[in-house]
């Protein structure tokens, strides 16, 4: 450690921690509250004094001590200055504490790792002369400073951290990606021709998952690209350095122009269709197809394209059974799907990503909403199981009778909703419970009592608003319910043995108020109107 620190070197520092998040903040205001100077005196006392009061030697062990404090998530400082790409600080930090640039999170980023994410050349560059050693050390996930630099999509990080560790580039991560990898991912070709320059080789080398660098490319094209240009700069540098890739399937059996159709990026399926016009038949994992990712898309000009290379594949299902139709991104892109195949809409699922879709493909075939698929699914199935609740509205109203059938599970939407859904979910699916018939509503809410966690109270309340139960079907409802008093007129004007089964699921406290509510009511009625009163079941 050096022996001196330049003067007014503590002061920015303590002016950087001003600028930190509260937590952060808070822990090294306490490490300075705390700390005690070789004369004994605190910290706080001499700074008051003014910082001459404190000896350069004393200013430098307090900032190697700052410097080494650990924050949130195991960072310190030179994390933080990293992230924040504020070199000055992170050089007068390294002065003082150049060991610190060794401490890792939780996760494992060096600080060398954390400013090669940020894209800071000053803060990499600053890092790589105190500990050049860290170019070649690893996160938990078995990713260099490289890795990161590369993905950030800034030359001159990445360019730095290739001059100070030239075998980084052929490098893989625990993935089995190499930095070329994530270099596809940028929208920057300047970074991946530089990493590529460093390793040819990377460009033919799968991951762990069969993708080559060209499957990355075409799955990131156009991703926070502001111009065409850097849309496909990417995928043409990696196109031309690996032109039999464009026939190569990944792990998945995806083709890069599938991986393309799934970024719905309109340029880069049409260079990829250019590159490889046969790539349009090509078949996935499951049976899907180009058309299957290109429907995605809300934009339908995507699948309009591959739609005109391969007109058959509209009515070209996957191995569950799904046309691509089933994956219209929007209104428009079903409508021009269902203008190719008019009967698709029909044999589909039609539980679709959006209501509008599902109003359309409704419109188009209103009997495919009680069409159950190869595993005895309807639509209203699929969209419970998916949490889709707008759809699930709009699938009841066009076949209410759908809430009661069974699945070959033996499973009822309801079921699924239950079994997918958060319980802050809850209330969202009212509608279904209500649809649901009463018992088999109360017998899925029962079993679910302990998950919902005292949320499933507007749920019960639905049931009970909806039709009249029987004694052994009143017998599944909790209690207390609070959430009961809000049907108890609609209950009361039913049954006045419903009311009753009602008001003793109700909380004492509830009970009591309404019990002296309805005599003080009761006072005011004439005495032939006391039968038809509510104080007869409160009383009771």
């Amino acid at each position: 450690m050096p022996a001196r620190v330049k003067l007014g070197a503590l002061s920015d520092i303590l002016g950087f921690i001003e600028r930190l998040e509260p937590v952060d903040r808070s822990v090294l205001r306490a490490k300075l509250d705390g700390y005690l100077l070789p004369s004994g005196r605190r910290w706080v006392e001499a700074a008051a004094e003014g910082f001459d009061q404190a000896t350069l030697q004393e200013e430098a062990d307090l900032t190697a001590a700052l410097a080494a404090t650990q924050l949130n998530c195991g960072s310190n400082l030179l994390h933080v200055a990293a992230r924040m790409a504020d070199a000055a600080i992170l050089t007068k930090l390294l002065l003082a504490a150049p060991a610190a640039a060794m401490q890792a999170e939780y996760n494992g980023y060096l600080p060398l790792h954390v400013a090669a994410q940020a894209g800071s050349e000053a803060a990499v560059q600053c890092l790589l002369l105190a500990a050049p050693d860290t170019a070649m050390q690893a996160d938990n996930c078995g990713r260099l400073p490289l890795h990161h630099a590369a993905e950030a999509g800034r030359r001159g990080p990445v360019q730095s951290l290739l001059l100070a560790a030239p075998a980084a580039a052929a490098q893989a991560d625990r993935d089995g990606a190499l930095p070329l990898h994530y270099a596809a991912r940028s929208n920057s070709s300047s970074v991946f021709t530089l990493v590529l320059a460093a390793a040819p080789e990377a460009v033919q080398r799968p991951d762990a998952t069969g993708r080559l660098p060209l499957h990355c490319a075409a799955g990131y094209a156009g991703r926070h690209a502001a111009t065409a240009a850097e849309r496909l700069g990417v995928l043409r540098a990696a196109l031309a350095a690996a032109p039999s890739a464009v026939q190569l399937a990944d792990g998945n059996g995806y083709l890069p122009l599938q991986h393309a159709a799934a970024c719905h990026s309109l340029e880069a399926v049409a260079l990829l269709l250019d590159a490889a016009p046969a790539a349009v038949t090509a078949v996935a994992a499951g049976g899907r197809t180009v058309l299957h990712q290109a429907a995605a898309n809300p934009d339908p000009a995507v699948a309009q394209m591959v739609l005109e290379r391969n007109p058959a594949a509209v009515t070209q299902a996957d191995q569950t059974g799904c046309l691509p139709l089933f994956d219209a991104g929007s209104e428009a892109t079903a409508a021009l799907l269902l203008a190719a195949a008019p009967a698709a809409a029909a044999a589909t699922t039609c539980a679709a990503n959006s209501p509008h879709v599902a109003e359309l493909l409704l419109q188009a075939a209103p009997e495919c909403a009680m069409q159950p698929d190869q595993s005895g699914q309807l639509p209203l199935h699929w969209a419970a199981e998916c949490v889709r609740m707008p759809v699930v509205e709009v699938l009841l109203a066009a076949a209410p009778a759908a809430a009661a059938v069974r699945d070959s599970g033996t499973n009822l939407p309801l079921h699924l909703v239950l079994e997918a859904c958060h319980p802050e979910d809850a209330a969202a699916f009212e509608p279904l419970v209500a649809a649901t018939p009463p018992r088999e509503a109360l017998l899925a809410l029962a079993a679910n009592e302990n998950y919902l966690a005292g949320l499933d109270g507007p749920l019960f309340a639905a049931v009970v608003r909806q039709s009249a139960l029987e004694p052994q079907d009143w017998e599944l409802v909790p209690t207390p319910c609070p959430e009961l008093a809000s049907v108890l007129p609609v209950v009361h004007a039913r049954s006045r043995a419903e009311a009753g089964q009602l008001v003793q699921r109700l909380p004492p406290a509830a009970q009591a108020r309404l019990r002296a509510a309805a005599m003080a009511l009761a006072r005011s009625l004439p005495a032939d109107a006391y039968g038809t009163h509510i104080l007869p079941v409160v009383a009771e």
